[in-house]
């Protein structure tokens, strides 16, 4: 953040306002800067409030600060704008809009957007082979598709479930986070060279599958005649619905031409199952249910009309859900709702406590304040700029007979005990990925230090992933690197 310009993480920029070794050189990086924060809706109340916290303490230093969102709930702009130190009542303005505050006070200004044509929203249930048929039906008919699931488990499990069974004249790809880095931006470059924008340089193929998570809803550029979704929260949704029909193309499939947007657990004659899925796990209960709510009357979508009117229909203080059955909408109300909303204190009161603030005086702001990155204080507090699992960066290297280790089995080995050359080193920083099952994290972190790692710059934060015939055993998990599948995890006695 010392350079000119730079591109990175928001977590770079939240260590700043941490008490953290050198944090106020972070924020000397980026004084009097444009600092650009792009899909501020995406962070839950914790890294939300750490972002606010942040912005105060930009406004100080000079900058310019640039949020970018298409699907940002009313509440959490205005939290936004008053960490801005915005007071005022914003003034109404239709979507798709721009706001602007700055010293001559807050300005707002709409904008014409291009109409798409209207997505037809389908129900189907949760379960992989309720997935793959349906994706299987369109694919019939030809066109580039994608599934796109809340889980890297799930992603994998329907990825082999549909490799025997799809035409042979299918392109399927898989794509998601848990591939050595080197191998995650092949991926990912694979996956634009099929589902990216109209390139006449390149053909597109008749018939396409994208197998992902997470990593193809937002920054990426794809366009996909048809789309199937794992359920989410609703402005996660249409960041999904957001790469159907994205781009004006000369043809597509006849079954395609209007855009279809198929939702796993969208079934109006039951709750869906966010518990075997995870779905509740990822993102919560109450957002999902809601959202679910709803959907059920909500058809059809025009897009970008109705994107505003949906986001704030779910995040509203009080949604509307007179529609569903009584039982249904106490469960909601009552118990996802207030479920929700403590954890939501929760985790504000838990930012606060973390961060430094830009108001208090410097002989009171670093009291009760945890030290360090990785440290826990006397308040078992810690610095760190999201909540969820432990995650680790591990080096998947393979282990021969002698203990010497490989970066890809048949490559030559190099000694653990010994320090690298910056040239392998590098090579072995092509290879890193983070990994956050807890069981895995435990194990790795136990492990002796090895100087292959511990004792050249490059690699002192990661942790070897030994795999030994192919496989790291953490007690009854078996942890393996699959070249088409990415980190795999099994349970000792599953299928």
């Amino acid at each position: 953040m010392l350079s000119p310009y730079g591109v990175g993480t928001v977590d770079q920029a939240l260590f700043g306002v941490m008490n953290v070794k050198h944090h106020f050189v972070r924020l000397w990086g980026l004084a009097n800067k444009v600092v650009v924060l792009d899909e501020v809706h995406a962070y839950d109340a914790y890294t939300g409030s750490l972002i606010e916290y942040l912005l105060k303490w930009l406004k100080g230093l000079g900058c310019s600060v640039v949020l970018m969102s298409a699907t940002l709930p009313t509440a959490t702009r205005q939290a936004l704008l008053k960490a801005w130190g915005v007071r005022s009542a914003l003034p109404e303005c239709a979507y798709p809009r721009v706001l602007v505050a700055d010293q001559a006070g807050v300005r707002v200004d709409t904008f014409t957007a291009r109409e798409q044509a209207p997505i037809q929203l389908l129900g189907l249930e949760e379960s992989l082979d309720s997935l793959a048929a349906q994706a299987l039906d369109c694919l019939a008919d030809g066109g580039c598709g994608a599934v796109i699931v809340n889980t890297v488990d799930r992603a994998q499990a329907l990825f082999q479930l549909l490799r025997e069974r799809v035409p042979d004249d299918t392109v399927l790809q898989l794509f998601h986070a848990r591939y050595p880095a080197e191998q995650r931006r092949e991926k990912e470059q694979a996956t634009l060279t099929t589902f990216g924008p109209p390139d006449a340089s390149r053909q597109r193929p008749q018939r396409a599958l994208l197998i992902a998570t997470q990593v193809a809803e937002q920054s990426l550029d794809l366009d996909f005649d048809f789309l199937l979704s794992d359920l989410a929260p609703v402005d996660l949704l249409l960041q999904r619905a957001g790469r159907l029909h994205r781009h004006r193309r000369a043809w597509r499939p006849v079954a395609h031409q209007q855009p279809r947007l198929w939702v796993a657990g969208l079934c109006a004659d039951r709750l869906p199952d966010l518990k075997t899925t995870h779905w509740g796990h990822v993102y919560g209960d109450y957002l999902c249910l809601v959202t679910w709510a709803i959907l059920l009357r909500e058809p059809v979508w025009r897009l970008p009309a109705d994107i505003d009117r949906l986001v704030q229909a779910v995040y509203a203080p009080w949604p509307e859900l007179d529609h569903v059955p009584d039982e249904v909408r106490t469960r909601i109300e009552d118990v996802c709702r207030v479920e929700h909303k403590a954890e939501a204190q929760f985790q504000q009161n838990l930012a606060k406590q973390l961060a430094i603030d830009p108001r208090a005086e410097p002989d009171a702001a670093y009291i009760d304040k945890p030290h360090g990155g990785d440290e826990d204080d006397t308040l078992a507090l810690r610095n760190r700029t999201r909540l969820g699992d432990d995650s680790v960066t591990v080096i998947p290297l393979w282990v021969d007979a002698d203990g010497l280790w490989r970066i890809h089995p048949d490559d030559a080995p190099f000694d653990p005990q010994q320090v690298v050359s910056h040239a392998l080193a590098r090579q072995l920083l092509a290879r890193q990925l983070t990994l956050s099952r807890k069981a895995l994290t435990v194990h790795l972190k136990a492990q002796p230090t090895y100087p292959a790692l511990a004792e050249h710059p490059l690699l002192t934060q990661s942790q070897p992933l030994l795999l030994v015939d192919g496989v790291c055993r953490v007690g009854k998990l078996e942890v393996s690197l699959d070249a088409e599948l990415g980190v795999c995890y099994r349970r000792v006695g599953e299928l």
